[in-house]
């Protein structure tokens, strides 16, 4: 699976953890980034971290359907996630992870 996790800081564990886990895995610090990358990926699932500030991740959040962590979402919690979820995440607004 294709993700773009949207954090505020770079490199992340968790981003290590899902490219060992078999996804393809593109960081983004910066809004522009997310979009982009949300044009090249269209299949791509959006991940914002918790430290994302919300008025950032809002303007992602109304473009592209998104993943939303909480601050003490693990890698399990996420491939749950995306495994129950991750083809309809396209069709919804978001998803939350806490």
């Amino acid at each position: 699976m294709t993700l773009i996790l949207f954090t505020s800081m770079s490199p992340t564990e968790l981003a290590g953890e899902l490219s060992r886990s078999g996804h393809s895995v593109f960081g983004a610090l910066a809004i522009s980034e997310v979009l982009a990358l949300g044009e090249q990926h269209p299949e791509a699932v959006i991940i914002i971290a918790h430290d994302v500030s919300p008025e950032r991740a809002r303007i992602v959040q109304q473009r592209y359907p998104t993943l939303t962590l909480g601050a003490k979402a693990t890698l399990k919690d996420v491939l749950w996630e995306l495994g129950i979820s991750g083809t309809l995440l396209r069709e919804s607004p978001k998803a939350n992870v806490n």
